[in-house]
């Protein structure tokens, strides 16, 4: 086994800065009883290029930051053995990590203020964080909790029912992806979503949201006040209005040009409307979403190719 421990410069939060071009693994740990940043980087590899890259490791410590490249003595990039770099760090600090093909995790009882993951074929793992932005080529990308996203999936071909990108809450959310399934669990204020293959699901939208499919299937669930455009070229668009969101001040664009898309609203209606939405406008639609002519709603009524909006 080959080891290899860097300590930054002074105590509290960093910037820190990991490349590692190894295949292995990335932690990053935010620790709440943390006081000085440290890095731990190991291969069971006791001798050969492996442990030589570990011993060779390139370090730089600042005030605050604290900076780790390990090289690949590989041509290749795909043989030899595995490289594991462990960081822990102050809650509210930052990290920027990027690997050639090592898994990128960044997690702990604490929050890191700005996260940057860039791969090219490994997985993303943050768990909590102010920002959180992770690139991957082909790689997965999990998000737990992050104030704004942006998650990109460049990989254009994806396994079938595969979760390319899950967040499970945001405030604010931009994801694409060129192939692969989008899991949306919470967006307080907006979500953007682009995919090529994938479908996606929103399960609660508080506020305004896009959301772009060229072949999949759209689901979501609209919570909140907001403008909403929904649009799959391929396969059907399905939008539920809960009974919680707002009376006034939502709006719902679902369209499926092969005509497929269906709202359902389900909020509470004034008695005095007789059951219908007043001040509401229903409008089916042709598949290309233009308007036919208004329609009543009726709570629990799915509307084919609707636009909804009060």
């Amino acid at each position: 086994m080959t080891e290899q421990n860097f300590k930054a410069a002074a105590g509290g939060r960093i910037i820190l800065s990991v490349q590692l071009d190894c295949p292995g693994i990335v932690y990053v740990d935010a620790d709440p009883i943390c006081r000085q940043a440290t890095i731990r980087a190991t291969t069971l590899d006791a001798e050969g290029p492996t442990a030589d890259a570990v011993d060779n490791a390139d370090v730089s410590s600042t005030p605050d930051g604290l900076g780790l490249r390990i090289k690949s003595p590989y041509t290749d990039r795909k043989s030899g053995g595995l490289v594991e770099v462990r960081a822990t760090v102050p809650p509210g600090s930052s990290a920027v990590v990027q690997t050639d093909s090592a898994d990128i995790t960044m997690l702990g009882a604490g929050s890191l203020d700005d996260a940057h993951a860039d791969t090219k074929s490994g997985q993303v793992r943050i768990l909590a964080a102010g920002s959180a932005t992770a690139v991957t080529e082909t790689g997965s990308i999990y998000v737990g909790s992050a104030a704004t996203v942006d998650a990109t999936s460049l990989g254009a071909e994806g396994i079938p029912d595969e979760v390319r990108v899950r967040i499970d809450r945001a405030d604010a959310a931009k994801v694409q992806t060129g192939a692969g399934d989008v899991h949306v669990g919470y967006a307080a204020s907006r979500l953007e979503v682009t995919t090529g293959e994938g479908s996606i699901k929103a399960d609660n939208l508080g506020g305004d949201s896009k959301l772009q499919s060229q072949g999949g299937q759209i689901t979501a669930t609209v919570t909140g006040p907001g403008d909403h455009r929904i649009t799959s070229a391929t396969a059907p668009v399905r939008v539920t209005i809960e009974r919680s969101a707002p009376l006034d001040g939502v709006r719902v664009q679902a369209i499926d040009p092969r005509g497929q898309a269906q709202v359902e609203d389900n909020r509470p209606y004034p008695a005095s409307t007789g059951g219908a939405a007043a001040g509401a406008a229903a409008t089916q639609s042709t598949g290309a979403g233009v308007a036919a002519g208004p329609a009543a709603v009726s709570p629990s009524k799915w509307r084919p190719n609707g636009t909804i909006e009060r």
